[in-house]
């Protein structure tokens, strides 16, 4: 009985029901659209750390973010990255090390992150050459080679070949200092 008023009610105001049916309908599209548009930019978001961090999965030295020191190293780091390889869906291993430290010109200095990589490994994951402007990788035995950043290039006023001094500690603790061309 109640069901029937209620539909009767519904069609004695038409104009009223579908102003309410319009506005319900096209708040469900819009809801839906959002939805597929955060779940896209979720999407985009994860690919993009991952491509920018360099993998899934990340194996640190014990404390390593707690601390950031240079001293957190893997133990046997060759086994770990056999193993690792091993993992089945594993595509590949990428050594890294990273240091924390001072990047200086004569007239300037900023702080920065220095992470040595294989670009050949690197080229697996993620091509980094494609995010060169200007120059290129160092060779293996280019002991003077350094690849900055737009960012801390601009903040040193450095360009192709000039000089560069990174101040980092070593994995005994020393300070130690480099000079670099970029």
């Amino acid at each position: 009985m109640i069901w029937r008023l209620a539909w009767r009610n519904l069609w004695r105001h038409r104009t009223r029901t579908f102003i309410v049916i319009t506005a319900v309908v096209f708040t469900f599209a819009l809801l839906l659209t959002f939805l597929g548009v955060q779940d896209d930019l979720e999407q985009s978001f994860d690919d993009t750390a991952v491509k920018t961090a360099g993998g899934h999965v990340f194996v640190h030295g014990e404390n390593y973010w707690e601390t950031l020191d240079i001293d957190r190293v893997i133990p046997q780091a060759e086994a770990v990255l056999a193993r690792a390889s091993e993992v089945p869906g594993v595509r590949e291993v990428i050594p890294r090390i990273v240091v924390h430290g001072l990047a200086e010109t004569a007239d300037e200095s900023v702080a920065v992150q220095v992470t040595g990589v294989v670009p050949e490994r690197e080229a697996e994951v993620r091509d980094l050459r494609e995010d060169l402007v200007e120059g290129s990788f160092p060779e293996v035995d280019d002991l003077e080679g350094i690849v900055l950043g737009v960012g801390v290039a601009q903040r040193l006023g450095v360009g192709l070949g000039d000089r560069v001094v990174v101040t980092a500690a070593t994995a005994d603790g020393e300070v130690g200092r480099a000079l670099f061309r970029g």
